[in-house]
């Protein structure tokens, strides 16, 4: 039988003058053996011929060529149409194996045992990591279970580098076929996965205007620029940055600690997007770090003045500048007030010092009197042993 229907739509191609003439019978023969064709009456035009119409039967196993030629009302033949075919094994049939191989290298197939009727070649696995980076060819052939090859299959494809990928840098320009501005670069570190370019890209230095050609490029992290992407961007000239409204301390400024000073931000112009933090020589006063609208400062002594600007991609604003003074230490406390000659047991004896109301007082009473603590004035229960009061 033949491997599949073999369907010919034959017109009678013989002619006198311009009119076609009606068919009337059609010869085959199989391979070299134009002895033994055999005739088939047909009657019209055009006719169709299909595998059902053709024995071949008594052919072996393996490949063949069928030929045909057309007969006219005028007795006149056809030039012959040849085709060749394969005559399969009866009984079922089954996909065994496939092979592929890569560019030329047709000696280094990797032969791969399948099962089933069919098989998904996009699905297999191919080992591609011996392969130099850029273009390649993959071919693929599949065998049945009959021994027959199937035709070779080849695709493109280009070898990258191995996974993962994190973008490294971007780059951008603006160019309206003119003279394209400075090559603008932004790099990530570490790498990312995802960009918002509404953050990274500095326009501050495009020309004011409609319709400029934005191009960009990313870079991965084998070193590898994407293709250039364009799109066309409005570029409106910047507000102006806005002068901080103050800064404040979230702890006292008592020499020798460590405060963190927040600013309350401009309340017009541009968007910040970052603060600039300075300190004006202090004694002793340094900035510990930054971060966004909140500086740590070490206290020295005396004063120190603080400065902070806002800023954006497209510059700096205007400086707020704020005297910070450190809290000194107080004094000895004057001289205590109250009886020094008590009664043993005596309850809520009351000792002060002259007041100051901008300072705590903090008491002390030793040989196991009670109610040592805080105030001005301050009291306590008078025990059986001399004690010596401190503030």
């Amino acid at each position: 039988m033949l491997r599949k229907s073999l369907t010919l739509l034959l017109a009678g191609v013989l002619a006198h003058g311009s009119v076609c003439q009606t068919l009337t019978a059609y010869e085959y023969w199989f391979d070299q053996n134009d002895g033994n064709r055999t005739t088939v009456p047909v009657s019209g035009n055009p006719i169709t011929i299909s595998g059902a119409s053709i024995d071949a039967s008594a052919l072996n196993t393996g490949p063949h060529w069928i030929h045909f030629r057309l007969k006219d009302a005028q007795a006149q033949w056809s030039s012959v149409v040849s085709r060749p075919f394969q005559v399969l094994p009866q009984g079922s049939n089954t996909l065994v194996r496939y092979e592929y191989w890569f560019d030329e290298d047709d000696g280094a197939r990797q032969s791969v045992a399948v099962t089933g009727p069919s098989i998904d070649l996009p699905n297999e696995s191919v080992d591609a990591s011996a392969l130099d980076l850029g273009p390649h060819w993959l071919h693929f052939r599949i065998q049945d279970a009959f021994g027959f090859w199937g035709p070779v299959e080849s695709r493109q494809f280009h070898r990258g580098q191995d996974s993962p990928y994190l973008i490294t840098a971007l780059r951008y320009w603006v160019s309206n076929d003119v003279q394209p501005l400075d090559l603008h670069t932004v790099v990530f570190d570490p790498p990312v996965q995802q960009l918002n370019f509404d953050s990274l890209l500095e326009a501050c230095d495009l020309p004011v205007g409609n319709n400029q050609q934005l191009k960009l490029q990313l870079r991965d992290n084998h070193a590898q620029w994407s293709s250039v992407v364009t799109r066309v961007i409005n570029v409106s000239a910047p507000a102006p940055l806005g002068t901080p409204l103050g800064v404040t301390g979230l702890a006292p400024l008592c020499p020798g600690s460590s405060v963190a000073l927040v600013l309350t931000p401009p309340s017009s112009g541009a968007t910040p997007t970052g603060y600039a933090w300075s300190l004006l020589p202090g004694n002793n006063w340094s900035i510990d770090s930054t971060r966004a609208d909140t500086a740590w400062v070490t206290v020295g002594t005396g004063g120190a003045d603080v400065q902070v600007n806002a800023t954006n991609l497209c510059g700096t604003g205007p400086a707020l500048v704020e005297t910070l003074n450190a809290i000194p230490p107080p004094g000895q406390p004057g001289p205590i007030i109250g009886d020094l000659t008590v009664c043993a047991g005596t309850v809520g004896a009351e000792y002060s010092v002259p007041n100051d109301p901008a300072l705590n007082y903090i008491w002390a009473v030793t040989g196991g009197w009670m109610d040592s603590g805080a105030g001005n004035p301050f009291n306590t229960d008078v025990g059986t042993a001399d004690a010596t009061i401190s503030v």
